[in-house]
């Protein structure tokens, strides 16, 4: 397995281990996928591909060997299994130690052991089955390739404070988000103050007084978030944000919590220039 490969696998467990949602080629289309015991996980691609939870999907496994973890094994299963040439989905009965909006309203799970190299080598290392469907608005064609991959956060509905606050935590300052110096970490009023009021003027009509309002909030809450998520995937070990050195997230983590602190002391100051441009 080439380095290139490898890194791939390293971030997209950090993906599955937090609970999102995988856009990655299997043995036979471009799927989506996630833990198979998640049962949030599950229920973003049933909301993504606008399909009802009552229509299970199937999941993909590494190893035959491990089919009886999660379902009835029959006899002739592991038969097939052997002498299949092409990718064989074979439906198994007593599904267990999956997500329970997986399976189907008789008790019964669609798995697949997979011979592509990036899904096997995956599962391997996640040790637990993964989701597999097709990357497609149910009902439409499944795509055969795609031109780029974006964060499927960014289609979810969400709240305005929180694009507001994402924004800031790393506009409002003058330093790198992983600066190890904190005395050169600073939440610059003046930077919020220009990005808050061409933030307002352009969109402000769109959000209630209330939504203005948490913009703050937003702020400091995304910084914090950010903080720890950085912190926590540094003590575990560096699985989801890619690092160029060592203790990248951990200086990361650093600058969030001293921006988050530098909020906190100018927080009336904040609120005001909300009311400024409102």
């Amino acid at each position: 397995m080439n380095d290139k490969l490898k890194e791939e696998i390293r971030k997209t467990l950090g993906i599955l281990k937090n609970g999102g949602v995988i856009l990655y080629p299997t043995d036979t289309i471009w799927g989506l996928g996630c833990d198979a015991t998640n049962p949030e996980a599950v229920k973003r691609i049933y909301d993504i591909k606008k399909r009802a939870d009552n229509k299970s999907m199937l999941v993909l496994l590494d190893d035959a060997g491990k089919i009886a973890s999660y379902a009835d094994v029959p006899d002739i299963a592991l038969d097939l299994i052997e002498v299949a040439d092409k990718p064989t989905t074979i439906i198994y009965p007593g599904a267990k130690r999956l997500a329970p909006n997986l399976i189907a309203e008789d008790g019964t799970i669609g798995i697949r052991i997979t011979r592509e190299e990036f899904t096997r080598s995956l599962i391997f290392r996640y040790n637990k089955p993964i989701v597999s469907t097709s990357a497609n608005i149910s009902g439409q064609p499944a795509p055969t390739n795609f031109l780029c991959v974006i964060d499927l956060d960014t289609v979810m509905p969400g709240l305005a404070a929180n694009d507001f606050g994402d924004s800031i935590r790393f506009g409002a300052n003058h330093c790198a988000e992983d600066e190890a110096d904190l005395s050169k970490v600073n939440f610059s009023m003046e930077l919020f103050e220009i990005y808050t009021k061409g933030f307002l003027q352009a969109a402000g009509e769109a959000f209630t007084p209330l939504e203005k309002q948490t913009l703050p909030w937003g702020a400091k809450l995304m910084t914090m978030e950010c903080g720890m998520r950085f912190l926590a995937d540094y003590l575990e070990g560096d699985h989801y944000f890619h690092i160029n050195y060592e203790t990248q997230n951990l200086n990361r983590a650093r600058t969030q919590f001293k921006l988050t602190a530098d909020m906190e002391r100018n927080w009336d100051a904040m609120q005001k220039v909300i009311e400024k441009y409102k």
